[in-house]
């Protein structure tokens, strides 16, 4: 278990976490969260294994087509863990014990480990991202911020409070706020997104994931991110950024 345990300790924080972030207690760990019911799929178009219920927090990673891939973390039966499978019509409950869903078909679970007598399992599974709420997607949700209001500090506040960015001064000289990306790509970038302001003015977005947003260019980061930013960036910043990223 000793191997397990800093892993366990690091989802059950993120669980909490999001249930403080929510008001209410609906979620796993993740940013991420279900709109409506929604089944999710053993691979892209796939058999059905999992109906989550709404509101439900994950983690995702984007794939093609508008396909994501959700992580779960559950607590599970003795049984479960010990077979390290689930089984249909088992009931999927948070680190609350709280019911999220129900298995569809008997699937495999990634164990966690043990914690005050109670088993924590992972499940992974494919789903639409229409089946996300767009707010709740970290990319979607700046979209619309930027779209109704102008790019300032205090205009965002609201945006990097409900999605938990923390400040950092990662470029010296700006104030950044960012979230770290999901650890389930296969080429774990380190950042999904860090917001640079130069003052009170959003002058750059660096962002593992893809943007809309027409107001801004966007060039590759020397480490192969994106980099979109106001057209008002000098060009010495500009550079020294991308080098930085």
């Amino acid at each position: 278990m000793k191997a397990y345990f800093p892993l366990l300790i690091c989802l059950l924080i993120a669980c909490t976490e999001n249930r403080e972030a929510a008001g209410e207690g609906n979620g796993t760990s993740g940013v991420e969260q279900v709109a409506g019911e929604a089944i999710f799929y053993d691979t892209i178009a796939g058999n059905s294994i999992l109906n989550i219920r709404e509101g439900v927090y994950l983690s995702t990673v984007d794939l093609e087509n508008d396909w994501i891939l959700g992580e779960f973390v559950l607590t599970i039966s003795k049984e479960n863990y010990e077979s390290a499978m689930l089984r249909e019509g088992d009931s999927l409950r948070n680190s609350f014990d709280e019911s999220i869903g129900i298995i569809l078909r008997d699937f495999p679970i990634w164990k966690t480990g043990v914690l005050e007598d109670e088993y924590v399992g992972v499940i992974r599974a494919f789903t639409q991202d229409e089946n996300l709420l767009s707010l709740s997607i970290l990319e979607r949700s700046l979209e619309m911020s930027l779209e109704s209001g102008s790019p300032t500090l205090d205009d965002l506040e609201s945006f990097i409070v409900d999605h938990r960015l923390k400040f950092s001064e990662l470029y010296p000289g700006y104030q950044s706020y960012f979230q770290a990306e999901n650890e389930m790509l296969k080429e774990f970038p380190g950042y999904r997104m860090i917001l640079i302001f130069s003052a009170q003015d959003l002058v750059g977005i660096v962002h593992s994931r893809k943007l809309n947003l027409s107001k801004f260019e966007s060039q590759k980061t020397s480490k192969g991110l994106n980099f979109s930013f106001s057209a008002d960036l000098a060009k010495d910043q500009k550079e020294s950024i991308i080098q930085a990223f």
